[in-house]
């Protein structure tokens, strides 16, 4: 049961801190996004972080 409430409470930590972040509605449209992605779309949640993740790292890289 402590590990069960150890879970909840980083899970709610990082709730409030994603809402402090962009906001409780802002939250809830990437939310209801993502939930449009893996079951509309079918894309897996790893393949949509591996996405971000590629994203991010083209937006690193020094414009040519």
């Amino acid at each position: 049961m402590n590990n069960v409430l150890r879970k909840h409470d980083v899970l709610n930590a990082r709730r409030q801190f994603l809402t402090n972040e962009m906001g409780e509605a802002k939250l809830k449209e990437v939310i209801t996004a993502v939930d449009a992605l893996t079951e509309e779309e079918n894309i897996s949640l790893y393949l949509l972080e591996s996405a971000i993740q590629y994203h991010r790292s083209l937006n690193a890289l020094p414009r040519l």
